[in-house]
């Protein structure tokens, strides 16, 4: 069994970012804001 490592960084966004953040996970088939900041830590 593979453990995953989890994030434990504190992050902080004013209204615009989540909304960008929001937008960003419903283009990409992402369930919520936090999948989405998953998904551009991997891809960057």
């Amino acid at each position: 069994m593979q453990i995953e490592k989890s994030r434990t960084i504190p992050v902080c966004f004013n209204p615009s970012q989540l909304k960008f953040l929001e937008k960003y996970a419903k283009e990409n088939g992402l369930l919520n804001y936090s999948q989405a900041i998953e998904n551009l830590l991997k891809t960057y």
